[in-house]
């Protein structure tokens, strides 16, 4: 007979601690609106980090990155993911810039 199968739940992401304008000048050296701008450029909506990060915070955590090289964990607590996190978004991110470098 037909047995159950266990059906996995939603995943349900908590609120991630964002940038405020002024977090964004002194951390990332970017205003919101350029922060934005560049999410836009070169991140489509759809590119979400499993849908647990917006392109926003992508953004914001690549740009930390590059203002503070070698140190992800900065970024992953400012914008409030962990490492790993931080890391493949550093990874994913960087990977569509040099993408898009080459058109």
């Amino acid at each position: 007979m037909a047995e159950l199968i266990a059906i996995r739940q939603r995943k349900i992401y908590s609120v991630r601690s964002g940038m405020n304008e002024r977090n964004c000048k002194e951390l990332l050296r970017f205003k919101s609106e350029s922060i934005d701008f560049l999410a836009a450029q070169f991140l489509v909506e759809s590119d979400t980090s499993g849908g647990g990060i917006s392109r926003i915070q992508q953004m914001e955590i690549i740009l930390r990155f590059v203002g503070d090289v070698g140190f992800q964990s900065g970024g992953a607590q400012d914008v409030g993911v962990h490492r790993t996190t931080a890391n493949k978004t550093i990874r994913y991110v960087m990977s569509r810039v040099v993408e898009q470098s080459n058109n």
